[in-house]
């Protein structure tokens, strides 16, 4: 199953341009650029792989866990667009990569019902 790691390239891409659509900067703006551009690259990156392969997935779930802390660690959390976009772009990244690398241990060419 290729489509949540196509649905986690347009987060990354949302959590991108989402500082400018949301108007907020500084340490959140410089946060989610940055990794809205790791998302989107992992994301591309697992659709290009063979859909056994699940590295690509499970870095992105990884980077999905970091989203919704960094507005605590980097002091934004008083900002509540970044903050309510992080947690929820975050949650949906963590979600989507799980579901991605979950269907390729599921997909490698074993019988899941006979």
């Amino acid at each position: 199953m290729k489509w949540p790691s196509w649905l986690n390239a347009l987060l990354g891409a949302w959590l991108f341009v989402s500082p400018w659509v949301l108007q907020y900067g500084g340490a959140g703006a410089a946060e989610d650029h940055i990794v809205g551009v790791i998302v989107v690259l992992l994301a591309l990156a697992s659709v290009a792989v063979p859909r056994r392969v699940d590295a690509f997935a499970i870095m992105n779930l990884l980077v999905g866990l970091w989203i919704p802390f960094a507005p605590l660690l980097f002091g934004y959390a008083y900002v509540r667009p970044a903050t309510t976009n992080d947690i929820s772009v975050g949650l949906l990244v963590v979600l989507l990569a799980a579901v991605r690398a979950g269907s390729a241990r599921l997909l490698t060419g074993r019988k899941i019902m006979s």
